[in-house]
């Protein structure tokens, strides 16, 4: 739903969603002062583009770390390590968006969801069976680079399964699927920055 709220109370993150279809997902960015996304990860289809609004982000893009202002823009492709953070007083806004979209914006849903319902740490890494549970099922859209939190998600995959983790993840899923049926149909905001900087296409 156009101007849907997605918030982790763990890193600090929210998106305002902008735009949600089958070829792309569009997000206002929001991270607060000090803080970070939930750990290093590529996206094995998807290339995310970033335009920052306000602020600083920070952003690893393979082995490269960048500082990115205010009118600053970058491309993350597909299958590309990458991580972001704010190491400034200010929060920072950016639009980003996802191509294609594929299943990112239920990704984003349940990961959050987990977060607020306890199933991370205080850095927000999803404790070892539930993560195990959320990395299989969202293997499409998106895979922790760490080899150590690849080694116990995979190990665990078996066992999660078999004790009903996976059950949960798919509830979440069903859970905002009923919600969704109920919502207008998420639409493009043509005035917003997205829009000037590259709507229908990645931003540069």
């Amino acid at each position: 739903m156009s101007n849907e709220l997605i918030h982790n109370p763990v890193t600090g993150e929210t998106l305002r969603v902008l735009e949600s279809n089958k070829e792309v997902f569009r997000v206002e960015f929001t991270l607060k002062p000090g803080g970070e996304i939930a750990g290093e990860h590529l996206h094995p289809y998807q290339d995310q583009a970033i335009f920052v609004l306000a602020g600083k982000l920070g952003v690893r893009i393979g082995e490269t770390n960048y500082i990115l202002s205010a009118g600053a823009a970058k491309v993350i492709p597909a299958g590309t390590p990458h991580f972001q953070w704010n190491e400034h007083d200010g929060v920072t806004r950016a639009v980003e968006q996802f191509r294609p979209a594929g299943r990112a914006h239920d990704m984003f849903r349940v990961a959050f969801a987990l977060a607020a319902d306890g199933q991370t740490d205080a850095n927000g890494v999803f404790k070892p069976l539930i993560g195990a549970a959320f990395v299989s099922e969202f293997r499409d859209v998106v895979r922790p680079t760490s080899l150590g939190l690849r080694l116990i998600f995979g190990t665990l995959g078996p066992v999660s399964r078999l004790l009903g983790y996976r059950r949960v993840v798919r509830k979440y899923i069903d859970q905002f699927k009923r919600q969704e049926l109920h919502r207008t149909p998420v639409v493009a905001f043509a005035d917003t920055p997205a829009a000037k900087h590259g709507t229908g296409r990645q931003a540069v």
